[in-house]
């Protein structure tokens, strides 16, 4: 079995049931945002509907009405894009792998290759406004967004939790794997003999004496 692999239709589903994810993180709309957007796309059709019925089209009313057209099917068409990434995305923990994508759609990667390395944090993107993580293994670059304007998970303490953990594992792995040397030197046997040592030959200094 690969130790990441795109898995795309039934397989999604099938893998998670297979696999027996432990817990699955989705995402919630931040109803601020996403609630102006809307305001915004109902002004913009409505400013539309107010040149056809108001001063009526023609002249420079005929490019304002385009222009709050476009705008208020930009507004929705953000709305909807948002509202289907909440219903579909999600990130998804398993004892083996790490889930990332949708339902129809989504990266399987083996805890191996979760770690400081393959996390890459030095190219992490996050502000006040957008955090998402970039892991790369096996030749592959797979996005987990974290929050954005739009949406954020809905326990991210609780993802972050898990790849804490896993983080700490490697840690020690490599701690096991590279022994302490200044340790070893310490246990090292000498090669020095005391003075002692040197001047116990079993007899003493004829002195010429009887």
């Amino acid at each position: 079995m690969s130790k990441i692999q795109l898995l795309t239709g039934p397989a999604v589903q099938d893998s998670l049931e297979i696999t027996g994810v432990r817990q699955l993180f989705r995402y919630q709309l931040n109803p601020a945002t996403v609630g102006l957007l809307f305001v915004f796309g109902i002004a913009s059709f409505g400013a539309a509907l107010f040149l056809v019925f108001g001063p009526g089209l023609g002249g420079g009313y005929t490019a304002g009405f385009a222009i709050a057209l476009a705008l208020g099917m930009t507004f929705f068409s953000m709305v909807s894009f948002w509202s289907n990434f909440k219903t579909k995305y999600f990130i998804g923990v398993s004892d083996e792998f790490l889930y990332v994508g949708k339902d129809d759609k989504a990266w399987r990667i083996h805890w191996e290759l979760v770690n400081r390395d393959s996390l890459n944090f030095d190219e992490m993107q996050n502000s006040k406004m957008q955090g998402k993580i970039f892991l790369e293994a096996a030749g592959q670059s797979v996005e987990i967004p974290l929050f954005t304007p739009f949406v954020f998970i809905e326990d991210i303490e609780g993802f972050m939790f898990h790849i804490l953990q896993r983080l700490e594992a490697d840690t020690e792995q490599l701690d096991v794997d590279q022994p302490d040397t200044n340790k070893l030197h310490r246990e090292a046997p000498s090669d020095q003999t005391t003075s002692a040592d040197d001047c116990d030959d079993g007899g003493g200094v004829d002195d010429g004496s009887d």
